[in-house]
C-alpha cells in the first residue's frame, strides 16, 4: 500500500471522470456530504437489494462493497452515465480482492435502468487499471489540483461545482 493512505474505488472513478475531483477527495477535501446527487445514489443504493445479508461489506478498511452475494460483488449505481468509470471502480476491488487471495467477478447493477453488466478483471481491463492507478498515485503528488479549462457538462451535478467555478462565469456545456 502507499505511505500516505489508500487508494479507493471511489478514488479511481473520481479519476476517470475528473482528475480534479480526483485531487481534491485525495487531499481530504471532501464535499459530498452536501450533495444532492450522492444523496439520490444513497438512496438507490438503500433501497435496492434491502433484502440482502452481507450489505456495505468492508475490505481492511478502505474497501466498501455495495453487497456480496455467493461470492460475487455487487455494485449498485444510479445511473449509467459514468459507466465506464463505475466498470473501474469495480474493477478495483475485485483487483484489491485478488491481492488478498479471492477470485472473483461482479455485478454492476442500475436498477433505475432495470439493467446489470457483469464485470470480470481480464488481463486487459487489469492493465488498464494499473494505468489508472498509477496516474491516480502521480495526481497525489501534485502540490495543487489540475487545472480544468471550462466547465464540463458533469460539473451540473457535481459536489465541488461551486469551489471549481465559483469564480467562472461560464455556464457547463
Amino acid at each position: 500500500m502507499h505511505d500516505w493512505q489508500a487508494i479507493t474505488g471511489s478514488h479511481i472513478q473520481y479519476f476517470l471522470v475528473c482528475p480534479r475531483k480526483c485531487w481534491l477527495s485525495l487531499h481530504c477535501l471532501y464535499r459530498e456530504a452536501d450533495s444532492d446527487m450522492v444523496a439520490l445514489g444513497r438512496l438507490t443504493h438503500e433501497r435496492t437489494f434491502a433484502r440482502q445479508q452481507m450489505r456495505e461489506v468492508d475490505v481492511d478498511g478502505f474497501i466498501r462493497l455495495d453487497f456480496t452475494s455467493e461470492g460475487v460483488v455487487h455494485e449498485i449505481k444510479h445511473g449509467q452515465a459514468m459507466e465506464h468509470a463505475h466498470r473501474m471502480q469495480l474493477a478495483y476491488y475485485l483487483y484489491q480482492l485478488r491481492l488478498r487471495g479471492v477470485e472473483t467477478h461482479g455485478i454492476l447493477h442500475f436498477p433505475n435502468q432495470r439493467r446489470k453488466e457483469r464485470v470480470d478483471l481480464t488481463p486487459e481491463l487489469e492493465a488498464e487499471l494499473q494505468q489508472v492507478i498509477q496516474q491516480v498515485e502521480q495526481l497525489h503528488q501534485q502540490p495543487l489540483p489540475p487545472v480544468v479549462q471550462k466547465p464540463m457538462r458533469i460539473c451540473r451535478s457535481c459536489a465541488y461545482e461551486q469551489f471549481c467555478w465559483s469564480d467562472n462565469e461560464e455556464e457547463p456545456l
